[in-house]
């Protein structure tokens, strides 16, 4: 190159110096100036070797190009022996990529809570229980409303004596007898009262007779007792009132 050829004659010059002066009369040199020794050889190897170190330190230098041997083209390949195709394969379904980074979310404000109401519970009193005071027996007056009775014939009434003590009986009819029986005679029938014929067979344990008087029967025991009022006027009686009086823990009518 230009660059190249221009470095070789520098180091030429440098080497052998600048140019002769031009010559002068044999003669006259000869006698004023004595005959130089000549000049060694000039040594290519070492202006070679400085050219190459110049290339090398040089920036833009370029070292020519050796261009590349031809080479010998390969033989052809021989045709490999062709393979079955592979089944086709079967398009699966790719799962749709999802993004490992979420989008970040505005901020917002907390909502503000409405205060609630917080009620105080107030202890309930507990209701002390009271004791029930046991029923004291008392006395029962009970009034017996009397039909009208024909000649030979009575009304009686079923009670329940309950605690020991008096029976009483008043039945203002003018001839009338009361008749007082413990439980119940069989001749009587059912049903707490009603009206009957004739006097059971069954010995009274009381009798007296109606007015204005009143039958008294002291300290009998407690259960169940049968007045009947009968009819022994030769005339009919009633309808009319008569009291029964007896002992009870409240079940007074």
């Amino acid at each position: 190159s230009i660059v190249a050829l221009v470095v070789l004659l520098v180091v030429a010059y440098l080497t052998l110096g600048p140019g002769a002066e031009p010559a002068r009369p044999a003669v006259a040199l000869a006698a004023a100036v004595p005959i130089p020794s000549p000049r060694p050889p000039i040594k290519l190897a070492a202006v070679q070797a400085t050219a190459d170190a110049v290339f090398t330190l040089t920036p833009g230098a370029l070292v020519p190009a050796t261009p590349p041997k031809p080479t010998a083209a390969p033989p052809p390949a021989s045709p490999a022996p062709a393979r079955p195709a592979p089944p086709q394969a079967t398009a699966t379904p790719s799962a749709t990529p999802t993004s490992a980074f979420s989008p970040t979310p505005e901020p917002t404000e907390p909502p503000t809570r409405t205060p609630t109401v917080t009620r105080t519970s107030t202890a309930t009193p507990t209701e002390t229980p009271t004791n029930t005071p046991t029923p004291l027996p008392s006395p029962c007056d009970a009034k017996v409303a009397v039909p009208r009775l024909g000649v030979g014939s009575g009304f009686f009434v079923t009670f329940t004596h309950e605690v020991t003590g008096e029976l009483a009986f008043n039945w203002p009819a003018e001839g009338g007898r009361i008749l007082v029986y413990q439980d119940k005679p069989p001749e009587l029938g059912d049903g707490q009262s009603g009206t009957t014929e004739g006097v059971p067979s069954v010995q009274a344990i009381a009798q007296g007779t109606g007015g204005g008087g009143t039958l008294n029967v002291p300290n009998r025991e407690p259960g169940p007792y049968t007045v009947e009022l009968f009819n022994a006027s030769a005339s009919p009686l009633g309808p009319g009132e008569a009291t029964v009086h007896y002992w009870t823990y409240g079940h007074c009518p």
